[in-house]
């Protein structure tokens, strides 16, 4: 299952999403927190809860995430 699947099943909670950006002195390691609003493919937005400011962010640099609640990972299908 992609990335942008799982969490597309997880809109609307709070996460920590951290990333590496390896060529950059600047931005070398960044975190950021906020509440899921949309994934795709190759992307997710999350919305700092403080606020307002919304974060178009790239899986290219992505590393990993935390959440304080329990995730849903699975598609429910009908039986």
């Amino acid at each position: 299952m992609y990335l942008g699947n799982i969490l597309r099943l997880n809109i609307g909670k709070l996460g920590t999403f951290y990333f590496t950006f390896s060529s950059s002195n600047q931005w070398r390691d960044r975190t950021f927190t906020g509440i899921l609003e949309d994934a795709g493919m190759d992307y997710f937005i999350i919305k700092d809860p403080e606020s307002e400011k919304r974060y178009l962010l790239s899986f290219i640099y992505y590393v990993w995430s935390e959440f304080d609640e329990e995730l849903d990972h699975q598609y429910n299908t009908p039986q």
